[in-house]
């Protein structure tokens, strides 16, 4: 999975200056909840590293937020090739099996429809620790993915953000 990860390129390259922050790029636009507060890879690396135990990786050239001082977030454009194009569900039956070998549980592995749009959601924790990822369905060869660490106590809070979050991304599709 890390492998996928570090894959990550090129996101979003705006701020709009609305009362939602508005990123965009060239397969989507996302207009952010407003608790959303941008911040520099290296304080979110920082930062995190006094917040949680795991190591934090924003995704490469991707956009990076603290939401209330308690969830940690980075939304990134992930490029696909041949190798690494698959379905929605092929990462879903991936994942799983990843973390069934390693034998590490997870709380939520789904694919839903959002305004239209597919995403794959996982959810996995260690200790009183959570990660939920999200990939969107393809656009030429990309798609929108991100992830947001969170505490236990923050967990309804989490969850909420990731729905209006994903609620509010729009592909451009061709």
């Amino acid at each position: 999975m890390k492998n996928y990860l570090m894959i990550l390129a090129g996101l979003i390259l705006a701020v709009g200056a609305n009362a939602q922050s508005k990123i965009s790029n060239h397969i989507a636009e996302v207009n952010l909840p407003k608790s959303s507060k941008n911040v520099t890879m290296t304080d979110f690396e920082t930062y995190g590293k006094r917040k949680f135990k795991r190591d934090l990786k924003p995704f490469d050239n991707g956009k990076t937020f603290i939401v209330d001082d308690a969830m940690f977030v980075s939304i990134g454009e992930l490029q696909k090739s041949a190798a690494t194009k698959k379905s929605l569900e092929k990462w879903k039956r991936q994942l799983e099996a990843l973390y069934k070998e390693m034998g590490q549980p997870w709380d939520q592995s789904e694919i839903d429809t959002i305004n239209g749009t597919r995403f794959y959601i996982f959810e996995e924790h260690r200790d009183e620790e959570f990660k939920s990822l999200f990939y969107s369905e393809d656009v030429d060869d990309k798609s929108v993915s991100g992830f947001i660490v969170y505490k236990l106590k923050d967990r309804d809070k989490a969850h909420t953000y990731l729905s209006d979050l994903l609620k509010n991304i729009k592909l451009k599709k061709q």
